[in-house]
Parts: structure tokens; sequence; C-alpha cells
């Protein structure tokens, strides 16, 4: 199904007569490159998540931005699909029309005197009827627009680098967020789990041996069988919370469930010889992923450590000294962690759901960092070059094991001249990166 290209551009003066149709080749014919730019933003009803619905559909907000002593302006460019139209105003706005499941992609570009011609750059957008067939005078739309260039969205930072719309049928099990909390309950053995519920009286292992723990931690056969009730029930303790923050972040629920599982088999101590924190054992380099690639916490948190009106959060986290960003790292580890040194279980829940969001915005970053990996990689979006699924996957060879294993492993894989496929990446995973074959495995088979 193709998307009803039923798209008007404006300009400041009213609708562009001079709409015309552009064989391909017309638009990649640049005589020079303008170091000017184009910016997008949404226009009226700004999408936001988790729904992402709008009584009207808004309007994209094409605007130029000039840099010093460039050439005279002419004109915007507009194509979708394969009608180009031109806008001869510095700001112009772009209809949007309902599409299909898959969404619609917009390519923008400005000319300047001499067909000196900026970046070229991309837009992609899903407007899907969602009024309820009850109520058809309640008018609904489901809008998601995405792009580098756009600069009041509400979406993950991911979704623009990957160049992707989540997609809304076909998705794999690992990868839905359901309805309700109960949806992701799960009945699995253990047995590290069954071993700290042992350990702090949270659980009777019987008259089993060694008190129904073995030597490495891990709880015996016959601990397990008489602690399994409780082993059941802690691992379900957190959904609603998963649940909640999977909604607000768009980091996929059963994702997260099945993260926390494979990462500390819901118990979230710290430990202190490998310094990890938390239910996903965040690291201090994860901390820092994080702080570099979410702009918008990295704000928050920064202001939370010098004061709202510091000059220190100005610029972005790479800028900052390192006896700073050292600081930060510190509290986000500490907002990650549930230790509590007075408690009877060592344990702190009453913030759970904070710790939870930690680890979803970790995801995000590292998923937005993979995209970036794979576009140095390729020169191209992830959208062009691999599929949502298999760059979940990407994000946890990142998360596990660094972006130096993905790096090195997909430039394997795309040298080869293979398409970028787990089933493609995985053999190249090797030596100390291998270990997040298992890894990535285990979670996305839910196990």
């Amino acid at each position: 199904m193709f998307v009803i290209a039923f798209l008007l551009i404006f300009a400041l003066g009213g609708i562009d007569p001079d709409a015309v149709i552009a064989s391909q080749g017309q638009w990649v014919m640049d005589t020079y490159l303008s170091t000017s730019s184009v910016v997008a933003s949404i226009d009226g009803c700004i999408p936001l998540p988790p729904d992402y619905t709008c009584v009207e559909i808004p309007r994209i907000k094409l605007k130029y931005q000039a840099q010093k002593n460039s050439r005279e302006f002419e004109r915007i460019r507009i194509k979708i699909g394969v009608d180009t139209f031109p806008c001869e105003n510095e700001v112009c706005y772009v209809n949007l029309g309902p599409t299909s499941n898959e969404g619609a992609r917009m390519e923008f570009w400005a000319v300047q005197k001499g067909n000196v011609k900026t970046d070229h750059y991309w837009l992609k957008y899903r407007v899907l009827d969602v009024t309820p067939p009850d109520n058809p005078a309640k008018t609904a739309w489901k809008v998601e627009i995405i792009s580098l260039r756009l600069i009041n969205s509400e979406a993950p930072d991911y979704y623009h680098i990957w160049d992707m719309l989540p997609p809304l049928t076909n998705i794999p099990a690992w990868l839905q967020t359901p309805r309700g909390a109960d949806a992701l309950a799960t009945q699995n053995l253990y047995y590290y789990l069954s071993a700290k519920l042992i350990q702090f009286e949270l659980a009777d292992p019987g008259d089993c041996p060694a008190e129904g723990v073995n030597l490495n931690g891990y709880a015996t056969a016959c601990g397990m069988e008489n602690t399994k009730e409780e082993v059941y029930s802690w691992q379900n303790r957190f959904d609603r919370s998963i649940l909640r923050v999977a909604r607000q972040t768009e980091v996929p629920a059963q994702l997260l469930k099945n993260f926390f599982a494979r990462e500390s088999q819901f118990w979230p101590a710290d430990y202190g010889e490998v310094a990890e924190y938390g239910l996903g054992h965040i690291t201090e380099p994860g901390a820092d992923t994080l702080l570099l690639w979410n702009p918008n916490f990295y704000r928050e948190i920064c202001h939370m450590y010098a004061g709202d009106s510091s000059p220190y959060c100005i610029g972005g986290y790479g800028e900052l000294e390192e006896t700073h960003q050292a600081a930060l790292r510190g509290i986000v580890l500490d907002q990650a962690s549930a230790y509590c040194p007075e408690c009877l279980t060592k344990l702190y829940l009453g913030d759970i759901e904070g710790n939870i969001r930690i680890f979803a915005w970790a995801l995000q970053a590292k998923a937005a960092q993979a995209g970036q990996i794979v576009h140095n990689v390729t020169g191209k979006p992830p959208s062009l070059v691999s599929s949502y699924e298999d760059m979940w996957k990407f994000t946890l060879i990142n998360y596990n094991v660094g972006p130096n294993c993905l790096y090195n492993s997909l430039k394997a894989v795309w040298g080869a001249g293979n398409p970028l496929t787990w089933e493609n990446t995985a053999p190249q995973i090797k030596d100390f990166c291998g270990r997040s074959v298992k890894y990535v495995n285990d979670i996305s088979n839910n196990q």
C-alpha cells in the first residue's frame, strides 16, 4: 500500500503553485555542497509517547539556516516518492496525509545561487487513523515522525538514529510490550535468586544439605525445589514497574524483563569486585555511554549535580572536565543501585521503578550508539541495512561487551559484502567479545 501523497507545500506567503514532478536523477546532481542547512520541526500537535495521538494531523515546518558568507538562498526542495516540490521561501510547511503501516519518507534540502546545494536530509513519518469505531465523532490520528533534523520530537533518540519506526505487526515476542503486566509473568528456576532468598531468610530450604546452597553461591537442586514458589513470586514482583517504564521510554517491556533475568535474576545487588550495579549490572563505562548518548538525561543529572544556573551544564557531557564527568557517573550508578547497607536484605526496593528507568535509558543510549556504529560501518542509516530486531541484538552486544566488539564484528560482515543480519554477525564475534553471542541468544529466546 502506498502513502496517500496528498501533501501540500506552503510557503509563508501561501500555497506554492509551482509543484513539479522530478525524475530520480534530478535531485542527485549537486554541483557544489553548501555548509548551510535545513532544520525540521513539528507544527501543531506534538505527538507524545506512548500513544502518539493527535486530533488533527500536524504539519512539518522546514526552515533554511544560512551560514555566514553563504550564497543567496533560492529555494527549499522537498521530495516524497517520485514527486519533488519547490518552495521559494526560507520557511515552508508540509501537510502530511495518512500512510500505510510502513509509513513514508520525505527528503529535503536547500538550493542556493549557482545550484549550490545543502546536504540532503530525511524525515520518516507514519500517520494512521485510530478513531474509535464505536465513536467516529472522536477523531484520532496516531502520528509518528522521526528525523535527525527534527528539533521538537518527543520520540526516543534511537528512533531518529536508526531511522526506523517500530513495526506494528509481526513483532518478535521478546520485543513486545503487552497491555497488562500479567503477560510478563514467568515461572523460571533461577538458582542464584533462590540462593539469595535462602541467604536472607526470605525462603526456607527445609532440611536440604548445606542449607540448600552450593559453594558457588547458587542453590542446590534441593534448595530450588523447596523455594521455587518464592522464586516464582520474586521474579514477577517488578512486572508492573517494568511495564510502566517500557511505556514511558519505548524500550520493549519483554526485552527489559528478559534483560534483568539474564543480568541479575532479579536480585538487584551491587558487585564491588567488578563494579556492577543494580538489576541490569550497569558499569561506569555504561554510565558514561548513557550520559554521552542521552542528552536530556545528561542535562537532568548535570543540573542535579551543579544546580540549575550552573554554566557546567551548557555544553555536552563530553565537554566537562574528567572530575565532573566522574561525579555525574557516580550519580548515575547511585540511581541504578538498590543497595541499602542498613536494610535486612541489603536492598532498598522502594524506588525500584526509578532504578528500572535508569536501565531503560541506558539501553536507549546503547541503541543510539549502536545505530551510529552501523552508520559508521556502512555509510547508511540502519533502516537501509538492518532490521528492527537485529538492531536490538546489536544493542545488546554493545551493552554486554562494548562498542569496539560491535564495530569490529559489523565491519567484518559488511567488508565481506554480506548483509548486517544477526546470523551473519554472530560468527564474527570472537575471543573476549564472543561471550555476547550467548548473552543475546538468551535474552532474545526468553531464557
